[in-house]
């Protein structure tokens, strides 16, 4: 009977969100009431919405922009006491260009991007699911359980880099590298290192390959003060890797220590990490070199809900931090950063999208669209457009 409401339900978001491009024509796609931009729509549980409806983003979706009279899906009786009752004033609703088929079981975790191919990492399923990134659309899926080279055991963390897919495995304690876009397996490492890796974050300097892997090695009851740490490995070319082979940054240069690590990115403009701590509830900006800045977005902006995937990314020549608000009941608020200050410029949530572990930012031909798991079965789309 779930799956028989689970269907329904995704048969009517998807024409909510407009797979046939004659659903433009609609300017209240959720209950069909009112016709024309600007119209006056009403949700259950989500307010009175003002719909500005947008051209549509080639045959597979319509972009549908609104900001919602007062924020968190709750509406006071006038804009006044709303503004004083609200603690996030700058919310804004979003609604999703579209989702991909859902099934809970999958235990989704994290995403990454490359080419027109989203890649998400299904951990209860220890598989790797491929979706097209410009309508969700499934592609097809690999791996399966086990410790055999192409085999996974709960992988987690998930990046890509040139023509090259990186997954870390919880439970396997190691990395796997495929090449894209057939994803033929290419290599391990991390074996001998590696206790409980979850996130990761790849780049290239000088024709090497530097790879950050936050491993909570705490989570086994190590006896390594420095257990929750990020390792850092150095690899050419050809995925050997190179003299140092690793090294790690461990959080003693007066930020704190690490309390529970997953999500890391990285900007290459400054060198800079950020690293979400999930205890102490901020994000940790550190050198690629492994120093502290003393530098952290406070955890005030995560007072409803854990810090978890990050990104970095750049629009109109302005760089930007992205960071995720998983709340697990209510919607996910994504917090903007400007990425030189920290300073917070906007939130924003979905109409569907909750309790988000990863995300990733890609340029398509429809401009700049976000990719958020969704509840652990699913991945939903966002149109960047507004910033």
């Amino acid at each position: 009977m779930n799956e028989y409401f689970r269907l329904i339900n995704f048969i009517l978001l998807s024409l909510a969100m407009g797979y046939n491009a004659n659903a433009c024509e609609s300017s209240c796609f959720f209950d069909g009431k009112g016709t024309g931009s600007g119209t006056s729509c009403r949700k259950p549980n989500y307010g009175k919405l003002n719909f500005n409806i947008q051209n549509c983003n080639g045959t597979y979706s319509c972009e549908v922009c609104y900001k919602i009279t007062c924020c968190d899906n709750k509406c006071e009786k006038t804009n006044q006491d709303c503004k004083k009752k609200c603690k996030n004033k700058n919310m804004e609703k979003r609604v999703e260009l579209w989702m991909t088929p859902q099934n809970h079981s999958d235990n989704l975790d994290s995403v990454a991007c490359a080419d027109n191919k989203i890649y998400v990492t299904a951990k209860s399923e220890h598989m790797i699911h491929i979706y097209d990134a410009r309508n969700g659309v499934p592609l097809g899926k690999f791996g399966g359980k086990g410790n055999e080279f192409g085999q996974f055991n709960r992988p987690n963390g998930i990046a890509t880099m040139d023509n090259l897919l990186f997954v870390t495995e919880r439970d396997n304690s190691r990395v796997q590298v495929f090449s894209l876009p057939n994803c033929s397996y290419v290599c391990t490492f991390g074996e001998d290192t590696l206790v409980r890796p979850y996130g990761i974050f790849t780049c290239k300097i000088n024709g090497y390959y530097l790879i950050y892997v936050t491993d909570d090695g705490k989570a086994k009851k190590s006896e390594n003060d420095n257990a929750r740490r990020i390792v850092v490995f150095i690899m050419d070319e050809e995925m050997n890797q190179i003299d140092p082979k690793k090294f790690e940054i461990s959080d003693e240069f007066g930020v704190g220590e690490f309390g529970k690590l997953e999500s890391i990115y990285g900007d290459l403009e400054s060198y800079t990490l950020l690293i979400a701590d999930e205890k102490s509830n901020e994000l940790k900006l550190y050198s690629m070199d492994g120093k502290s800045l003393n530098k952290k977005i406070s955890s005030e902006f995560f007072s409803q809900g854990d810090p978890e995937g990050v990104w970095f990314f750049k629009k109109d020549g302005r760089s930007y931090w992205l960071a995720v608000e998983q709340r697990r009941k209510k919607t996910t608020i994504f917090h903007l950063f400007d990425a030189k200050t920290l300073n917070h410029l906007r939130s924003f949530s979905g109409i569907y999208t909750k309790n988000t572990d990863g995300i990733c930012i890609n340029e398509t031909d429809n401009g700049l669209v976000l990719y958020a798991v969704n509840d652990d079965q699913a991945v939903t789309a966002f149109s960047l457009d507004f910033l």
